[in-house]
């Protein structure tokens, strides 16, 4: 699907970012990426590399532009100390970029925008593995709760776009848990809790501080299997909804389509994605305001021959100016028409007139003609002959 298309990725210099971009340039995408603090350490030789700050509406309207779809990875984040001693760092920035990027999206007419939520901002379930449709159900644990509410603002944002605003942009959320691989922060004042863990065992931390009580439970995913999950989440959502609109029994279509779950599938269709078709109700009176207006335009016109006939007019001019050019066949003079002699109209053929004893005439074709030798009727012969032309008088 991403063949030739025009895929922007924000946050190209960002962990996920910069293995997106590059898992999407293999796939033959037109790759754009947005870098703004820091450079890519690893840059893709295909990619369009932008610098831009995300917290400008200019900035976003000019790196969307042109673009089919986006992947909105820009982000402000940190790890759990940074989220402790200043809260704030991780919301007011990103609610500034998550809004300003939906709304150049919309503007600039993208296909499709995918948003990174968090699966921090889930209530706290204690043990018990939580589901999607839970996410609004309770407050986000205390540790998260600032960026727990600063992503799930964004989700509302995608929802928003995606079935409340004419024309409606589609949008797809994925919340991911803790994701590890190559391009992740290590640095110990700003890496998650996976980079953490690595950086201390690499260097034989003794004694290893690990936060928690020990019965902390976490969700890790690496980075290509997340991807894998976000592009095929991003490329099936349109056939999932289409499976949930038109199936009698969604659930089994789901499960075959996929091969999901039945948990899985329930899942799906706990999330209410039968909701979007709202998206049809709002194309159907879009196109019952386009036809009443066209309606009104039309009996408006027809009611008076002068805006008719001004109409008519203008469709000429206008065709005249997109297709009309110099002359091609010349304008010569000619001699002034006069009226034909009844004469000219007559066929103009040799012939040979024959005049017999008995004074009958009659004429032949032709001049070479021996009108003696002609037959006659019993009696009769030949007394004379004239050569002349079929339209002359005798």
């Amino acid at each position: 699907m991403f063949e030739n298309q025009r895929v922007l990725v924000t946050g190209g210099a960002g962990f996920i970012g910069s293995n997106l971009a590059r898992q999407l340039s293999e796939a033959g995408a037109r790759v754009r990426t947005t870098l703004h603090i820091r450079n890519s350490n690893d840059p893709i030789a295909e990619a369009e590399y932008v610098s831009a700050d995300l917290q400008a509406l200019d900035a976003c309207r000019e790196v969307v532009k042109d673009m089919d779809y986006v992947f909105m990875c820009a982000a402000n984040t940190q790890g759990a100390a940074v989220m402790t001693g200043t809260p704030m760092a991780h919301v007011t920035p990103n609610v500034v970029m998550n809004t300003y990027m939906l709304e150049a999206c919309h503007q600039a007419g993208v296909k499709k925008f995918a948003f990174l939520s968090s699966g921090a901002a889930y209530p706290d379930t204690g043990a018990r593995p939580v589901s999607e449709p839970e996410m609004f159900s309770g407050e986000p644990a205390d540790v998260y709760f600032p960026v727990a509410w600063m992503k799930r603002y964004g989700e509302i944002l995608c929802r928003t776009y995606a079935e409340h605003i004419d024309p409606p942009m589609p949008c797809v959320v994925v919340r991911p848990s803790n994701v590890y691989g190559p391009g992740d922060k290590f640095d110990p004042n700003t890496s998650h809790v996976t980079a953490s863990l690595i950086r201390r065992v690499a260097e034989r931390e003794t004694p290893m501080e690990i936060w928690g009580t020990g019965n902390d439970i976490r969700d890790l995913i690496y980075i290509d299997d997340f991807i894998d999950g976000l592009l095929a989440a991003f490329l099936n959502i349109d056939e999932v909804i289409r499976i949930i609109r038109s199936s009698d029994e969604p659930k089994a279509a789901l499960m075959k389509a996929f091969e999901l779950s039945e948990r899985q599938a329930e899942s799906i269709l706990e999330l209410r994605l039968r909701q979007l078709a709202k998206l049809e109700e709002i194309k159907i009176r879009g196109e019952q305001e386009e036809l009443s207006e066209e309606r009104d335009r039309l009996e408006l016109l027809l009611s008076a021959d002068a805006r008719l006939k001004t109409l008519v007019k203008k469709e000429l001019k206008a065709d005249a100016e997109e297709f009309g050019d110099n002359r091609r066949s010349p304008i010569v003079a000619r001699e002034a028409a006069r009226a034909m002699e009844e004469t000219d109209l007559i066929p103009s053929e040799n012939i040979t007139a024959v005049l017999s004893n008995q004074g009958w005439v009659r004429a032949a074709k032709g001049h070479e003609i021996n009108a003696s030798e002609l037959s006659y009727k019993s009696g009769d012969d030949y007394l004379h002959s004239v050569r002349g032309r079929s339209n002359q008088m005798l």
